[in-house]
């Protein structure tokens, strides 16, 4: 997998990531959502911002 990562269109500013699955929830506040993701980060030092 972190070899297919290599291979992923450089966007300016992020990196796109290849993930398994992805849910919006409802949030605790009416109106708001929360995004859940998940899959396996290709590099251990990676962190995840959502843009």
């Amino acid at each position: 997998m972190a070899q297919d990562f290599g291979r992923l269109p450089q966007p300016q500013s992020v990196r796109l990531i290849d993930f398994d699955e992805a849910k919006v929830v409802p949030g605790i506040v009416p109106g708001t959502f929360i995004l859940i993701v998940s899959g396996e980060k290709p590099y251990q030092n990676l962190t995840f911002s959502p843009s």
